[in-house]
């Protein structure tokens, strides 16, 4: 399986549409109205025998595609390792926190951002600090 993070500014309803455009079949997948508007924090699509889910954070605008097949999927904005290390070395927590949670969601093992996840466990934030200790421990376990 194949996971893709999202550019956070990505509005949902784009990434939608480039699916529909596509060929593919699906979409939301809605239980409960979602905390922000027009922003689920589900969704899958189909086609020919690949699927393709997304999950989204709306408190850090974590956003994740699941790919499981071979069929090409949309060529949607994504973070990368650059945009990563930004957004660690960034001065907005929700941010940094995206970072790490992003590096996690992807297995990155690059040593570059690692160290600054090292950094960021040392710091004393309650929220990205065991994050980032979290993100280290499952990558000393690859």
């Amino acid at each position: 399986m194949e996971i893709r993070i999202l550019d956070p500014h990505l509005p949902f309803v784009e990434v939608d549409q480039a699916f529909t455009a596509a060929g593919w079949h699906g979409g939301a997948t809605v239980a409960i109205p979602p905390l922000v508007a027009g922003e689920p924090e589900f969704a899958a699509w189909r086609r020919r025998g690949t699927v393709v889910r997304y999950d989204a954070d709306p408190v850090v605008w974590l956003r994740a595609l699941r790919i499981d097949g071979p069929e090409p999927v949309p060529d949607l904005p994504r973070l990368n390792a650059a945009g990563i290390a930004v957004l660690l070395d960034g001065p907005d927590r929700a941010g940094r926190l995206l970072g790490v949670l992003a590096i996690g969601e992807l297995g990155l093992i690059d040593p570059a951002l690692l160290a600054k996840v090292r950094r960021l466990a040392t710091q004393g934030d309650p929220l990205v600090a065991p994050a980032s200790r979290a993100v280290l421990r499952s990558a000393a376990a690859r």
